[in-house]
């Protein structure tokens, strides 16, 4: 069963806006939370490539220099955090390829959410993400927060949860429900409908039902509504999310497609990439079960 718990947070900094954003997210999440942020900056052999080492550090340093560097200003913009948001931060500063960095990291150091920025959908992007990001969102096992606004002091008070007809689609209404539980947010779920499955729609009906009835038992308040057939599903999805006023959205990273581990489906690119607010993706768990127990009993 998915569960998410934001108790410790890693966050990737290269000290770019986008970075900073991220980070600044996490640190107000993880005060709410009574949660801590672990910063990770990763040296790669091509460190010059990034914008983050400062004039008077030339190119033909050695890479125990650069190291030296970074972890004395990690260490500083952690103590700054911990000062200014009162939570516990603590930093590392490693090497190799970024994306497998990150995901060995989340695992080694038991954390429970990462927290990525993503400048969102621009020309020179075309779909996609941003490599580092793209691979870790379809690479890590720990749900990802992908942010591109400044984030909200007050936390969530509205969450989307799109449920449609791909296989792992609803394995992360747990986890919706815990976040909506743990902040007094609405859970909007929006069924999303496919013409090649004309037996959807009666099954969604039952899955709204089971839902509402999980989410009441958490005491949490739940609302469904269902688009026929949208031309696009992330569209809709972002459409409904304006809608119902959201602050943040909650996807599966396969839902469209069959989970590659390489790649993500169109449909999470898309509400990733042009969302306003915080996307949270979770990759599916390696089972055909895609029901959920509720406290205290075998299933819904």
């Amino acid at each position: 069963m998915i569960k998410l718990i934001t108790k410790k947070i890693l966050v990737p900094v290269d000290f770019s806006d986008t970075s900073i954003l991220a980070l600044r997210h996490a640190c107000f999440l993880a005060k709410l939370t009574k949660g801590e942020v672990l910063l990770v900056h990763i040296i790669q052999k091509n460190h010059e490539a990034f914008g983050v080492i400062e004039p008077n550090v030339h190119l033909d340093d050695s890479m125990k220099d650069v190291a030296n560097l970074m972890e004395k200003r990690l260490r500083q913009l952690a103590l700054d955090l911990h000062h200014e948001f009162g939570i516990t931060v603590k930093d590392i500063v490693s090497n190799g390829n970024v994306s497998m960095e990150l995901v060995k990291l989340g695992k080694e150091e038991k954390c429970t959410l990462i927290v990525m920025g993503t400048q969102g959908y621009s020309a020179l992007e075309m779909i996609f993400i941003g490599s580092n990001t793209l691979k870790v969102l379809s690479g890590s096992n720990i749900p990802v927060m992908s942010v591109r606004t400044p984030a909200d002091k007050n936390g969530y008070k509205s969450v989307v949860l799109p449920i449609d007809s791909s296989p792992h689609s609803r394995q992360k209404v747990n986890a919706a429900i815990d976040l909506c539980q743990e902040f007094g947010a609405k859970l909007h779920i929006l069924g999303l409908t496919d013409s090649s499955d004309s037996n959807f729609d009666m099954k969604l009906k039952t899955i709204f039902a089971q839902i509402e009835d999980l989410a009441k038992k958490q005491n949490v308040v739940a609302t469904h509504q269902m688009i026929e057939t949208p031309s696009n599903k992330a569209k809709a999805t972002l459409a409904f999310a304006d809608k119902v006023n959201a602050d943040l959205i909650m996807i599966m990273s396969d839902q469209d497609v069959e989970y590659t581990g390489i790649f993500l489906g169109p449909y999470a690119q898309q509400v990733i990439n042009y969302s306003k607010v915080p996307v949270i993706t979770i990759k599916p768990e390696e089972s055909n079960d895609i029901t959920f127990a509720t406290p205290g009993a075998a299933g819904w």
